[in-house]
């Protein structure tokens, strides 16, 4: 590999390349994933009355952050001590019940606010 276009100041060994970003580091090695690099997002869920209160913007943000979640813990690859370890009051996979019920009332609030032209 050339030595082109690195910056060896910022790397914390000298006479070595700076660390890759995680992305670039799995792309150039092939690797489609990390376990160490691996994050399982989760969202707390909120009632209805507190979605209600939120304004457009945070709730779209809200929405957004609810699709982002994984479909579901039988297509993830978290192991059964892992999943024994998971924060019941969180939401974790959309498969949830409390997920499909929140998701639900997003929806719902969202169909009865204005919509900005």
């Amino acid at each position: 590999m050339s030595d082109v276009g690195l910056d060896r100041s910022r790397s914390a060994h000298p006479g070595q390349a700076p660390p890759l970003k995680n992305a670039v580091r799995l792309a150039l090695t092939g690797q489609t994933e990390h376990p160490q690099y691996v994050k399982l997002r989760s969202v707390r869920p909120l009632g209805f009355a507190e979605l209600d209160a939120l304004p457009a913007e945070r709730l779209l943000a809200y929405r957004s952050r609810l699709l982002s979640l994984q479909e579901s813990a039988a297509k993830s690859d978290i192991d059964e001590a892992e999943m024994a370890a998971l924060d019941p009051t969180l939401l974790y996979f959309k498969d949830q019940e409390q997920w499909i019920d929140t998701y639900a009332h997003v929806k719902t609030i969202l169909a009865h606010r204005e919509h900005l032209e």
